[in-house]
């Protein structure tokens, strides 16, 4: 299963709660994060407040060795859009018979699908999350708006928290995407 959804929308709050479901029922379960999620290491927070312990990955080769020592029944991968061999892994973990669950960004600060994850979500039970716009309080919000006057990273990543982003509807997005997109060329003409 993905929860799949712009930031904000409970995705990683969703995520902690199955964690705790399967720890509930005594499974053993493992909350992974990928290295490139820069907001915490060994921890998977939710803008919520909530923590909790997870392991931090860099390779694919890294996480199954991880998923070896531990042998756990359940795998939960934060931040998947960040991972572009997501598909390897899930088919790895599925063949050894693990329940695997994720959370990832639908779309890219640009709007554009994570390639990775739009490759994955035909072989996932989705579960879309929504947020709250934070233009016009719409219900629906399903986009990440990025407010911070900041440069993507050299793999085109531009990570970030609420000083940096904020859910949007789709009408609220069109209209940040052609503000930005204005500031952008009177930027570039001066």
């Amino acid at each position: 299963m993905i929860f799949w959804g712009c930031m904000f929308s409970g995705k990683t709050t969703e995520l902690q709660n199955v964690k705790n479901r399967f720890q509930h029922a005594g499974m053993n379960v493992m909350l992974l994060n990928p290295r490139r999620n820069t907001r915490d290491s060994d921890l998977v927070r939710s803008h919520d407040g909530q923590t909790a312990e997870a392991v931090q990955f860099g390779s694919k080769d890294e996480l199954l060795t991880y998923v070896d020592r531990s042998k756990p029944d359940v795998v939960l991968i934060e931040e998947a859009q960040f991972v572009s061999y997501i598909r390897e892994v899930c088919d790895e973990l599925y063949d050894r018979k693990i329940h695997v669950f994720m959370a990832a960004l639908n779309e890219t600060f640009e709007g554009n699908p994570w390639p990775c994850i739009r490759d994955i979500l035909h072989t996932c039970e989705v579960h879309q999350t929504w947020a709250v716009c934070r233009d016009c309080s719409s219900m629906r919000a399903c986009h990440s708006g990025c407010i911070a006057d900041t440069a993507p990273d050299d793999d085109g990543f531009l990570p970030g928290g609420e000083s940096e982003y904020k859910a949007l509807c789709t009408k609220c997005f069109g209209t940040h995407l052609e503000k930005s997109n204005h500031s952008n060329v009177q930027n570039t003409d001066t």
